[in-house]
């Protein structure tokens, strides 16, 4: 689970849990300002059934707007909805949904859960800010905020993620935010493969047709025609997430983060203003063939085999992965693979640890061996049948059998 930013109790942050300025939206009472301003009896039925808070400011914006009462039952209604289908809502916009397939929303997808709270609900929405974008058709766009109370006292901020509302008749769809950052980019294509960039960083083509052959080697090899690779070069892990809607995530400061890969429609992003990315060239692969059936230590080992990780080929990390091992020979590989250990910054145990295994495969019964391990399952015990199955040894060999081949690097 990702580290939360904390923030005091009362501080003057305006936010659900923070201060009670903001108009509450709960299933149990009534919303209400406490700055004394009258509630009106459509905003009393709606805080019966609703499920997420309203800022002064967002409040104030849509206080004379016909459009407010509508706008406020959608949402409610998305929020209500949206947990129980990643692929399918009635109040997001189907063209969304048939552009981004599973990434339509699916970054607020069970956002509100906290695995380490053990609650459904702990990361609550806010509307935090809106603003109107477009008259034709009418469109706003909404600045969402997920919290949660915390036992210390302090509020957690989960994300700050934008959506679009776009009126549709008598009622709002939601879309992604995305389709609204990208409108600057300039765009190349090169093959298969259309190019989104920042025009102040400019185009390598060599990079791109780099990318574009690894494209189609990746569908030889595994007997598919071609993917049509949505490839969007950023700056910074920042820049990513910006351009797909969010303000704030954790994982925007994370400095050892590759980039981003969303399979289910074709997207890739790079963070280093690069036009390559190999590993998730093959992740995109991996996703659309065997997304429902792989293990992650497959899928993110495969992809090291492919484009490595850090700047780094899978080599490099399994000769740092032998030091290690030469030093603290007691380790457990197999449960530092299943945990996702690091040594240092750079070096993953389940990327590059699967990678040797998925590399291994390879060399002993070639690509329908990997078939083998990519249709295995995603349990654990889908996992140890596949290793069974592929090196012909019980599970409780693997550990040796790994140290046995780190000599080789």
């Amino acid at each position: 689970m990702p580290t939360m930013i904390l923030i005091p109790k009362f501080t003057k942050v305006t936010t659900c849990v923070v201060l009670c300025t903001t108009l509450c939206f709960t299933s149990k009472s009534t919303a209400q300002l406490s700055t004394k301003e009258p509630v009106t009896s459509a905003d009393a039925e709606l805080a019966r059934f609703s499920t997420f808070y309203i800022s002064p400011a967002s409040h104030h914006f849509l206080e004379n707007d016909p459009n407010r009462e509508s706008l406020w039952r959608d949402l409610n209604h998305l929020f209500l909805t949206k947990n129980y289908d990643i692929k399918n809502n009635t109040f997001w916009e189907e063209e969304d949904m048939r552009k981004y397939n599973l990434w339509a929303y699916g970054d607020i997808f069970n956002v509100e859960k906290s695995t380490r709270k053990g609650k459904s609900q702990h990361f609550l929405p806010t509307i935090q800010f809106i603003e109107k974008i477009k008259s034709e058709p009418l469109t706003y766009r909404l600045k969402l905020s997920f919290m949660g109370q915390e036992e210390n006292g302090f509020a957690s901020l989960r994300m700050i993620y934008n959506i679009l509302a776009v009126k549709r008749g008598t009622e709002f769809r939601f879309k992604r935010a995305m389709s609204e950052e990208i409108l600057d980019w300039a765009t190349n294509t090169t093959g298969y493969t259309r190019f989104f960039y920042n025009c102040k960083h400019g185009f390598d083509s060599d990079g791109g047709i780099k990318t574009e052959q690894l494209n189609q080697v990746m569908a030889k090899k595994f007997n598919v025609q071609p993917d049509s690779l949505q490839f969007f070069v950023c700056s910074n892990p920042a820049e990513m997430y910006r351009l797909r809607g969010f303000d704030y995530c954790n994982e925007m400061y994370e400095k050892t983060l590759d980039g981003h890969c969303e399979p289910a429609w074709s997207a890739i992003y790079s963070v280093n203003n690069s036009e390559g990315y190999p590993r998730a060239v093959a992740q995109n692969y991996l996703g659309k063939l065997y997304g429902d059936k792989i293990h992650d230590v497959f899928y993110e080992g495969y992809a090291s085999v492919i484009g490595g990780s850090q700047g780094f080929p899978l080599e490099w990390h399994l000769h740092e992965i032998k030091l290690f091992m030469e030093k603290n020979p007691e380790k457990d590989l197999v449960k530092m693979m299943f945990a996702g250990e690091r040594i240092g910054e750079k070096t993953n145990m389940m990327y590059h640890l699967g990678g040797l295994i998925c590399q291994l495969t390879e060399t002993r019964k070639g690509i329908d061996g990997l078939r083998t391990l990519f249709t295995a399952g995603k349990s654990d015990e889908d996992f140890f049948n596949a290793i069974e199955q592929i090196f012909n040894f019980k599970r409780d060999v693997l550990n040796e059998y790994l140290k046995l081949e780190l000599r080789n690097f």
